[in-house]
């Protein structure tokens, strides 16, 4: 079984479930940079993906520590054993 950052952001955020995801289709980006190359998108547009706990899991944090971006993301996935 792998660590918390191996998990993708479909299967942290639990979207999965949704047929048009970017993401899904192309998991060699990251889903904050498929959200910026669309301008359009309201991610990109509002800044979600900068405090998004994906990011944050994937590439630290300035304000939490990464034991607390880990515990969050364990408990939004049900992994709290990781």
């Amino acid at each position: 079984m792998g660590s918390l950052n191996d998990l993708q952001c479909w299967e942290i955020m639990q979207c999965n479930k949704f047929k048009d995801c970017r993401a899904q289709k192309n998991s060699a980006k990251s889903c904050w940079e498929i959200a910026r190359e669309n301008g359009a998108d309201y991610r990109s547009y509002f800044d979600i993906c900068r405090d998004c706990i994906v990011r944050l899991l994937k590439t630290g944090s300035p304000v939490l520590s990464g034991r607390q971006v880990r515990g969050i993301v364990a408990i939004k996935t049900g992994r709290a054993g990781f």
